[in-house]
Parts: C-alpha cells; sequence; structure tokens
C-alpha cells in the first residue's frame, strides 16, 4: 500500500528504518512504526511518498493531486453504481406495475360484457373477445385473419361506412349503428365504437372495435315510432301521419301544379254492431274494413283512422273528381259487402256455443279536391268533412263530392 506522509515524519520513519533494517522489514512485512503509533495490521508497507513541506502559497504538490483525482474517481463511480442501483429498482418497480396494468386489462377486454374486436390496418382481424363468439356465433379460429366484411348484412347504408371511413382515415374516432348478421343468419343492431391505434410516429397501426347489441332497443325505439305514428288496431297512419303525409302531397302538388283528393269515410250502421254485439265484434268489423280500404287503392296513397269509425284516404296525384270518383264508388261498394264476425275471438259465456256473425254496414263518403276547394290542410280537410256529413244526411251509403254552392245553402 501506497501511503503519503509529511515530510518531517517519513524522515523520522526513513531513519528508524535503517536503525532497525532487517531483510523482513525491507521487505515491509513486519508492523511499520511511524511517528504517531503503529500502522493497522492489515497494511503491510510498500513503499513511502515523501513530500517536501511547501508553503501556503505555493502551488499543490503532484502526487497529491493525483491522489485526489484518484479519490474523486472512487467517489464518482461508487456514487454511479447507488445511482444505478437506484435506477434499476426504479424500472423493476416500473415494470411490475405495468405488467400488473397489461395483466389487467387483458381480463377487463377478455370479460367485458362487450364484443372488442381488433384488426390491423388492413382491417384483418387480429383478436376477439369471448363475448364476441358469444355474440356473433363465429370461434376465435374462424374470424382471424378474416375482415368485419364477414358480418355484413347487405341492409347498412352504404353512407354509413362511407362516413365512418372518412372519420378513421383522418384519425378519428367513429360512433354509429351497423345492422350485421350472425353465424345463423339472424340479423342484429350493434352501436359500434371504433377507433383507430398509432404509433409513436402517428401512423396508425391497429383498429379497435367496441360493440354493444342494440337489437331489443331498437325494436322497442320501432314499436314506440309505431305507436306514434300508426293505428294499434288497424295498423293505418293515424291523425298525427296521415295529416304530415298531406301536407308533403300539398307542397309538391303546388310545386308540379297537379290536384290531389282528400276522402272522409264514415261506416254507416258501426255503433249498433259496437253497442250490441261488443267491441271485439266491432274492432273485427273494422279491421276488415281498413284491409277492404287498402285492396282498392295504389301504392302511393294513403287510407289512415283518425278515430272511432272515421277514415281517411289521400289520392296524391288524380286527373281531376272523376278519378276521385272512381276510388270512392269502389271503396263504398267494398265496404257494402257482408261482414263475417268470427265468433271464437270473443269471449262467450259458459256452456253456450261461439257462432259467426253475419253482418252489413254502408259508408258515407266525401271527396273535396285541391287546389279547387282548398290548398292548405285546414281548409280542404273541413270541405271534404262537409261533404261526407251531406252524404251522411241523404241516408249514407253514398258519395258525395264538395260544391261552394252546398256549402252557402248548408
Amino acid at each position: 500500500m501506497l501511503r503519503t506522509l509529511p515530510y518531517h515524519a517519513a524522515r523520522a520513519a526513513h531513519c528508524s528504518c535503517q536503525a532497525q533494517a532487517t531483510p523482513a522489514a525491507v521487505s515491509g512485512r513486519p508492523p511499520f512504526k511511524s511517528h504517531d503509533g503503529i500502522l493497522s495490521a492489515h497494511f503491510s508497507l510498500f513503499g513511502l511518498l515523501a513530500v517536501p513541506p511547501q508553503s501556503s502559497a505555493g502551488p499543490m504538490p503532484w502526487a497529491l493531486i493525483i491522489v485526489t483525482l484518484l479519490l474523486l474517481v472512487c467517489l464518482a463511480l461508487m456514487l454511479r453504481i447507488y445511482l444505478d442501483k437506484r435506477n434499476l429498482a426504479r424500472r423493476l418497480a416500473a415494470s411490475e406495475k405495468t405488467e400488473l396494468h397489461l395483466r389487467l386489462l387483458s381480463a377487463a377486454v377478455d370479460q367485458s360484457p362487450t364484443s372488442v374486436i381488433i384488426t390491423s390496418a388492413d382491417t384483418a382481424i387480429e383478436y376477439v373477445n369471448p363475448h364476441f363468439t358469444s355474440e356473433t356465433g363465429y370461434s376465435y379460429a374462424e374470424v382471424v385473419g378474416q375482415t368485419p366484411q364477414l358480418f355484413k348484412s347487405g341492409q347498412t347504408p352504404l353512407s354509413t361506412y362511407g362516413g365512418m371511413w372518412k372519420r378513421l382515415m383522418r384519425g378519428e374516432p367513429w360512433i354509429g349503428e351497423l345492422l350485421n348478421r350472425r353465424k345463423s343468419g339472424e340479423l342484429y343492431w350493434e352501436e359500434a365504437h371504433i377507433a383507430p391505434v398509432k404509433d409513436e410516429r402517428g401512423n396508425i397501426t391497429h383498429y379497435v372495435a367496441v360493440k354493444l347489441d342494440i337489437t331489443e332497443r331498437k325494436q322497442a325505439s320501432e314499436r314506440l315510432a309505431l305507436m306514434a305514428h300508426y293505428d294499434v288496431l288497424t295498423g293505418l297512419p293515424n291523425r298525427a301521419l296521415l295529416f304530415e303525409r298531406l301536407g308533403h302531397a300539398l307542397a309538391l302538388a303546388r310545386r308540379k301544379k297537379t290536384r290531389l283528393a282528400l276522402m272522409f269515410v264514415d261506416l254507416d250502421k258501426f255503433k249498433p254492431i259496437n253497442d250490441n254485439l261488443g267491441h271485439a265484434i266491432g274492432d273485427q268489423v273494422l279491421q276488415e274494413s281498413a284491409r277492404r280500404m287498402l285492396a282498392c287503392l295504389r301504392d302511393s296513397d294513403t287510407v289512415g283512422r283518425i278515430g272511432g269509425d272515421e277514415f281517411v284516404v289521400l289520392l296524391p296525384e288524380v286527373n281531376g273528381a272523376d278519378d276521385a270518383l272512381k276510388v270512392a264508388e269502389k271503396i263504398r261498394h267494398a265496404l257494402s259487402q257482408e261482414f263475417c264476425a268470427c265468433g271464437p275471438t270473443v269471449p262467450a259465456p259458459p256452456n253456450t256455443v261461439a257462432r259467426n256473425e253475419i253482418l252489413n254496414i254502408s259508408a258515407s263518403i266525401g271527396i273535396a279536391l285541391s287546389p279547387q276547394d282548398g290548398d292548405n290542410a285546414i281548409e280542404l280537410t273541413k270541405n271534404a268533412d262537409f261533404a261526407m256529413y251531406q252524404a251522411k244526411l241523404q241516408g249514407g251509403d253514398k258519395v258525395e263530392i264538395f260544391n261552394e254552392p252546398l256549402l252557402r245553402s248548408a
């Protein structure tokens, strides 16, 4: 070991060594006596470095500089080792936390109650979760490597896909509804949340889709829409939808300078049937009346039930009163035929045999034409209703066309 001593102490040690010189002492094996005692037995004397005394104002000796630098290097190395160990411990802790997070995320995706699909940038399917396989009927092996076109029903509008890809190609997420097909062929509605996955350079590498089956919700919504716009008993448009269509037809007629006809149809002798035979028989008569009127019309025409035994027929394009009159007579004739009300649909008293009822009714029909009898919905309906009332006053089973003198004389 190299030890640096002050100049006077080194000289005294040197003299002591000369006085006690032995072969063993020269080799530095025995303990070395310094000016302040014996060095530790763990140290052996390899040499002495004597530094002559310098003035406090003089330069630092080169040997001391070297030793100082060596000490600083050792300290730096020790500090570096300490920092490396601390950073390694932190990285290990972070790695364990990341691994735990990934395991949690993987479990959440696998156990998600919604379908999850991950595709590559070219839309090849790379992963589907278990809920997807139970939802669609396809196994994992059947879909991996395929594209989502496998599930297309052909009934989703192309504009939906166009809007979806426009957003995805811009790197933006898309939310929308898709009508897809299960492996069994059954159609089902999905609410899809699709987002691009990007790398550190911003390039799209994957797409992830989370899909929720909304078939029941769509069916419930459709039922509500049906109830809001259609008569529950007959399935015909109700008052709201009928007059909405009338407004569109009037606007189209004004733009194209064409005519349309509006008919009010009221069933004759219906009240006694309802009162004497019950509402169940009356409902059958109303349903059959609706079917007969529909059979008399074109696909572009509309018949709606506006309440009770009152119906309204809209003919969007007619050449004149004669065209409307022909359709009205066809409806009147159809409704004047016998009705067979089937007894088994009506609750019968105990120990009685239900029978079929042969019924006869007729219809009073009033017609108003646009634009001569009114160019707006309020005026046109008022005049068609007035014409129907005139037909009713004449004993029913009659068609009456509105005319202005008749209204003034009323």
